[in-house]
């Protein structure tokens, strides 16, 4: 018994899955397989090739499933007349039993494999054929009939489509790849951002990176000042050379010496062994000195003297050492500020300051936040085999609208986490959790889900002048659910 799809269930569901794939995954070869797994699952067949037309005009094989085709004469053993058919008339080809179509009485293939039903289908690009799609079957109950033609084409061409738009972009992306390459930018693709601020901190990276000048970073806790320097590194003359990180916030003064210049056998207790220093390791590349505001005026004295000539003197050696490295520094202080007071070396300031570039805090780039959000739930989900999770509208807007004291390094756990309590495949604010202020104005927060609603509610209502209908419209939600919310609080002694 022939069990026929429904031509508009066939083409509803062709057109769902391709929809998909394109969703998910913008690489060509992914839509490929997703185009010939859903026309084999759609039309029940058993195996199938896409092939498109080259630039000499003949067809080149580009996927198979189920299908060996290798050699020198990879289509050969398919009939080209209905190939060639389908190109030239736009339509699909059909045979119910191949054995029995004189179309097909020649081909070596459906005798050898005792195939019984084939179609080929034209992947039709406007009034251009860019293509076939070759589908067949050796089980009598699966043949293809005439009732199917009419979505088979119209399948073949959406098919058509997703795959133009798959190697379009694909295209564009190589040539952004390039363009970026050419002008320096290939090295940044960590930092997300397409704001005016980051633009211009783009465009100045971009100025600075090739030169051996000290850069000195600033910007809050959390905005990616290693991330900065390091793109600066590797996109620099010194990309093949080490890159190097010292963070000075926590280290006591001794160990920050030993750290920074290194140190004999014997200089002091512990030195058992004779010892580099960062800045030995990092000869001919770069040094990263994270939160240098916090390193102590002695040490500055011997830093000042690296950047002046780069010369240095490890602990308990009187030998002098020579390098060449690249400074960079980074801090969230206001350095002018601790030089009036005087915690800083005015002098070690104008070294380390070549170029100063500030990384602007979150809440002053927010137009980022989606696309950050977005990067690192991709990369997060893929990590966990969560790949088809994403955010909801409204989780979107609330990460949009939080205050984010951390910047992007608590905007990633606030992603991540997410991932982990949402159960099933899109992220809503109810998953969305916090982290807890430490310095903020508002105080230590609750980090339970429902404070997290209702601080968010409160700053969407705050930002609309209390009008409810505006605020339930932006958050999502219905005027009745937010005015029971709102009356559940004041019962609670909140005044709203």
């Amino acid at each position: 018994m022939s069990n026929q799809p429904d031509p508009q269930e066939a083409l509803l569901t062709g057109l769902l899955r391709i929809g998909v794939a394109i969703r998910d995954s913008k690489a060509p070869g992914d839509v490929l397989d997703a185009i010939l797994d859903s026309a084999i699952d759609t039309f029940h067949a058993e195996r199938g090739f896409l092939a498109f037309v080259g630039g000499n005009g003949e067809l080149e094989l580009q996927k198979t499933k189920g299908l060996d085709l290798t050699g020198e004469n990879q289509l050969g053993e398919i009939s080209s007349g209905a190939m060639q058919k389908a190109m030239e008339t736009g339509e699909a080809v059909l045979a119910e039993d191949a054995r029995q179509d004189p179309r097909f009485a020649d081909s070596q293939s459906v005798i050898i494999h005792d195939i019984r039903s084939i179609c080929v289908v034209p992947l039709r690009l406007g009034d251009d054929t860019i293509g076939v799609m070759y589908l067949d079957s050796r089980l009598g109950e699966n043949d293809f009939s005439e009732g199917s033609t009419a979505a088979l084409s119209l399948f073949g061409a959406l098919a058509a489509q997703a795959i133009d738009r798959a190697m379009t972009f694909d295209a564009l992306h190589q040539e952004n790849l390039r363009l970026r390459r050419q002008a320096g930018r290939f090295a940044f693709d960590e930092i997300i951002g397409q704001s005016k601020t980051m633009e211009q901190v783009f465009a100045l990276m971009e100025r600075v990176a090739p030169t051996n000048l000290p850069v000195l970073i600033r910007g809050e806790s959390g905005t990616g000042k290693e991330l900065i320097a390091r793109a600066l590194h590797n996109s620099g003359a010194r990309r093949e050379h080490p890159f190097l990180a010292l963070f000075a916030g926590n280290l006591g003064e001794e160990l920050l010496e030993s750290e920074l210049f290194g140190h004999k056998r014997g200089s002091f207790t512990g030195a058992h062994a004779d010892k580099p220093g960062l800045l030995s390791l990092a000869d001919g590349g770069t040094l990263l000195l994270d939160e240098i505001a916090d390193i102590p005026a002695r040490i500055q004295a011997k830093l000042l003297r690296v950047l002046q000539d780069g010369t240095f003197k490890p602990v308990g050696d009187t030998k002098t050492l020579q390098v060449d490295v690249r400074i960079l520094s980074a801090t969230h202080h206001d350095l002018t500020k601790r030089v009036k007071e005087g915690n800083f070396r005015e002098d070690l300031y104008y070294r380390i300051n070549g170029i100063e570039i500030e990384i602007p805090p979150l809440r002053k780039r927010r137009e980022d936040i989606p696309l950050i959000a977005e990067h690192v739930l991709r990369r997060y989900a893929e990590s966990t085999d969560r790949g088809n999770v994403r955010f909801s509208r409204q989780a979107l807007d609330m990460l949009v609208q939080a205050r984010w004291p951390g910047n992007v390094r608590e905007l990633e756990r606030t992603v991540q986490r997410a991932v982990v309590l949402c159960p099933g495949h899109v992220i809503e604010p109810e998953h969305l959790v916090f982290t807890r202020s430490i310095e903020g104005e508002e105080g230590p927060e609750d980090l339970s889900l429902k404070a997290a609603e209702k601080r968010h509610i409160l700053r969407v209502l705050e930002e609309v002048d209390s009008n409810r209908s505006e605020a339930a419209r932006i958050l999502g939600i219905s005027r009745r659910y937010l005015q029971n919310l709102i009356k559940e609080w004041r019962e609670e002694g909140l005044e709203v």
